[in-house]
């Protein structure tokens, strides 16, 4: 299952991805794979930029979905750690409530807790929630994702919003 930090105002947790992977997200009562090109949904309001990465969190290996900012925060925190990756990075970030910002509070590079977690096991993990065909052994995160996207399309046009 995909984890939000939503309802953390502090969180720990040691990446295990070498990226983070990003996905454009429509909300349609839940959350929706934009198709591409020609989204029937993009023309009402554009996506959200999500992005998911494997982390260790509370002492399990989870597949983390963060918003764009977040996703940012990440960066500066391989800047900060001096890495061109966030493969390892221990990331400590706070916020004052829910609806603040997160502030990046600390990173550093550490020994990995636990296995790396490959691009095609988060796009296991967002097939699943996202209700879309998981990826085949060949595929990786990017192949897979080109390839189920598109899928989403008649979810998109079946919204009574966008007919």
């Amino acid at each position: 299952m995909i984890v939000t930090l939503s309802k953390f105002r502090d969180v720990v947790f040691q990446v295990l991805t070498d990226r983070l992977y990003c996905v454009p997200i429509h909300w349609l009562n839940r959350s929706v794979m934009c198709c591409g090109e020609d989204c029937p949904a993009c023309g009402f309001r554009l996506p959200r930029l999500m992005y998911y990465m494997g982390v260790q969190l509370s002492g399990q290996v989870r597949v983390v979905e963060v918003p764009s900012s977040v996703g940012q925060l990440v960066v500066e925190a391989c800047n900060k750690a001096g890495v061109s990756n966030p493969l390892g990075l221990a990331i400590k970030m706070t916020r004052g409530g829910q609806r603040d910002c997160w502030h990046l509070h600390d990173a550093a590079r550490s020994q990995l807790c636990c296995d790396p977690v490959s691009g095609r096991t988060v796009a296991a993990q967002l097939a699943l929630a996202m209700r879309v065909g998981g990826p085949t052994d060949t595929e990786g995160f990017k192949e897979w994702h080109t390839r189920v996207r598109v899928t989403t399309r008649n979810a998109l046009r079946s919204v009574h919003l966008f007919q």
